[in-house]
């Protein structure tokens, strides 16, 4: 997950400006990113606190800043602050925590964390992103006790209702479907996120069917029977496309 966002943030530093702040973590990770940025990459050190009142700051003043740590120390030791600074005065400040759930199971119960999307929604009912993401883990989760279709539709069908023209919140509704048994409207959705996505929708779907034995035919991003047969192939088998 580390080389993952450091290398879409080197990027994205390519073309824009922001202010990235670690809470003394990366090592061996960031590099890449700190030498793209330069003074704009800032070590807040241990102050997850400061760190996040500081990112509101500079979002508040017109820059754009991305916060980093490990998960709970994201959202749990500086939640004032996210509440208050960010939240409150609804301030796009990007929240990267690394290590969701048991990640770093080895280290505590302190570095747990297992309330992260539970928090967020209390902090701002209207936020599509933290339904959805919660909606996809009681969905695919690997292990079963975590996995909840019914729960998964209705936190999925609460991110679609605020944002309709998301369309990869329509493939974790479709995902949620799966999961519940209800294959009708798992195809619905798919067939919903087609509509909203058009031909790059399309092939990345044929692309997933593919490479899964689902699908034969040419990626060219038509839909039509033959693209819809391996989706409701795919559905039947317990499958849960996660085209982006």
């Amino acid at each position: 997950m580390r080389s993952e966002i450091c290398s879409q943030l080197v990027a994205l530093a390519r073309k824009e400006k922001f202010f990235f702040l670690t809470g003394d973590l990366g090592f061996m990770a960031l590099e890449p990113l700190r030498e793209a940025l330069g003074e704009w990459f800032v070590n807040a050190g241990l102050a997850e606190q400061n760190m996040v009142a500081v990112a509101a700051g500079l979002v508040r003043a017109g820059c754009q800043a991305w916060v980093y740590s490990i998960a709970p120390f994201c959202y749990a030791r500086p939640f004032e602050q996210v509440r208050n600074d960010i939240c409150l005065n609804n301030l796009p400040v990007k929240l990267v925590g690394n290590g969701g759930g048991y990640a770093y199971g080895a280290m505590g119960a302190t570095h747990h964390a297992i309330e992260d999307y539970d928090r967020a929604i209390g902090l701002n009912p209207n936020y599509a992103g933290a339904y959805n993401s919660l909606a996809w883990l009681r969905a695919t989760a690997k292990e079963a006790r975590f996995r909840d279709g019914a729960e998964a539709v209705r936190l999925a069908r609460k991110a679609v209702e605020i944002e309709a023209k998301n369309t990869s919140y329509y493939d974790t509704l479709a995902a949620a479907y799966v999961e519940a048994g209800e294959t009708e409207r798992a195809l619905a959705a798919y067939r919903h996120a087609m509509v909203l996505g058009g031909e790059q929708r399309v092939r990345s779907y044929q692309d997933y069917l593919r490479k899964n034995g689902f699908y034969g035919g040419s990626v060219d991003g038509l839909s039509g029977p033959v693209t819809e047969a391996a989706l409701k192939a795919c559905i039947e088998a317990g499958c849960k496309l996660l085209a982006d």
